[in-house]
């Protein structure tokens, strides 16, 4: 464990100016900040100085720095827009780190949304991805809560349209499990970001999560319903 996180380079992107909660990044979740539940687990186990969080919004700053953490840089307006993908500005962290403090081999990206992120889970992804060559990221997902097989939209005509109607009569239980994305932590080798390949491989691994620490914190109902959780589960 000692060597991957020697190895190891966090990066937190914590862009400004979100829509459908305003300032949500740093909105309060049981009296904390967002951002700052994250930050928590990780320097269990993590040096501060391993830790960049890339942001271009100073109360974003000010928060992180007020916690202990050194924010090194303002991200570049060229990469702080809405319709910039959040890569851009992790490979911009990663890129500056590696010119002006020290090589990595390892960078684990994690959300400010992140509130249930437990230590444990990191550490699990790091001996994954250390003990096989196999694997090249390792991520956090949970099952879905209702089978995909299940799901239906609207046509052009605004009228229901399964998607998988050939299992309209399958019984759940004869449905195999499907697994969507956590949105929590993504544990990968330093040149899958720097050559852009895709988090979702055959080399990926995903750590399941329970789905009581896997909710997406997307919009209002969403912080209720994440605040009614963390009082049962941190606090």
């Amino acid at each position: 464990m000692k060597n991957i996180l020697d190895e190891l380079l966090v990066i937190i992107p914590a862009r400004g100016g979100s829509k459908r909660i305003p300032n949500k990044n740093i909105v309060k979740v049981c009296g904390k900040p967002m951002i700052i539940w994250p930050l928590i687990e990780l320097v269990k186990i993590i040096d501060k100085k391993r830790i960049v969080v890339t942001s271009d919004d100073l109360k974003i700053i000010n928060i992180v720095e007020n916690f202990g953490l050194d924010v090194p840089f303002k991200r570049p307006k060229n990469i702080s827009g809405d319709y910039v993908l959040p890569i851009e500005a992790i490979k911009h962290a990663l890129m500056w780190y590696e010119k002006n403090i020290r090589k990595v081999k390892f960078v684990l990206i994690v959300y400010p949304t992140a509130i249930f992120i437990d230590s444990k889970d990191i550490k699990k992804a790091c001996r994954l991805i250390t003990e096989s060559n196999n694997y090249s990221v390792v991520f956090a997902a949970t099952e879905f809560i209702h089978p995909i097989e299940r799901a239906f939209s609207l046509d052009k005509n605004n009228k229901l349209k399964m998607l998988f109607p050939k299992h309209y009569k399958t019984r759940t239980q004869d449905l195999k499990k499907s697994y969507h994305d956590a949105g929590q932590f993504y544990l990968c080798r330093k040149d899958i970001l720097l050559n852009s390949e895709p988090l979702f491989n055959k080399k990926s691994k995903f750590i399941i999560l329970p789905k009581i620490r896997s909710v997406d914190i997307d919009n209002p109902e969403d912080l209720k319903i994440a605040e009614a959780l963390m009082k049962n589960i941190k606090l």
